[in-house]
């Protein structure tokens, strides 16, 4: 993809193509089609989704991306990128699986069983971060705020 000049976030069987221009849009998916192809891949064209991010917001990953906006004291243009709501609620229902009221355990059992819970959705979050500071390798340093 990138021999093609297509930016792009990958993740698993989900991705993203970023392009400036409709036209560069449509070029990147129709590369896109054919480098898939060329892999025995298809794209399900029901999860298509074209988005403006100056005006359209979106979620990928558990995550929401707000669309680009002005900071009102000086102008300079930045997103939100916040966990999904149902991305709390799992960690939530997760840590109330381990800790049950009805289990009477010491304080390192407790921990032992909730650490790994957090751990893990801690470095689910810092994917996030590690893109953003992949952006800045491409020269893509941008203002955002996470939630």
């Amino acid at each position: 993809m990138e021999k093609h000049g297509i930016r792009f976030v990958r993740y698993a069987d989900d991705f993203l193509l970023f392009a400036k221009t409709e036209e560069d849009i449509q070029k990147a998916a129709e590369v896109t089609r054919e480098v898939l192809a060329e892999l025995g891949l298809e794209v399900a064209m029901e999860n298509i989704k074209t988005v403006n991010f100056k005006k359209d917001d979106f979620d990928f990953l558990g995550f929401t991306f707000e669309h680009w906006r002005e900071r009102k004291k000086d102008g300079r243009p930045y997103f939100i990128a916040k966990p999904k709501d149902s991305t709390w609620k799992d960690l939530k229902q997760k840590v109330k699986a381990k800790t049950r009221k009805t289990l009477t355990l010491n304080k390192k059992a407790w921990l032992e069983r909730v650490n790994p819970i957090i751990r893990g959705k801690v470095n689910y979050f810092l994917n996030l971060y590690k893109a953003v500071e992949e952006n800045k390798r491409y020269g893509q340093e941008r203002k955002s705020l996470f939630l």
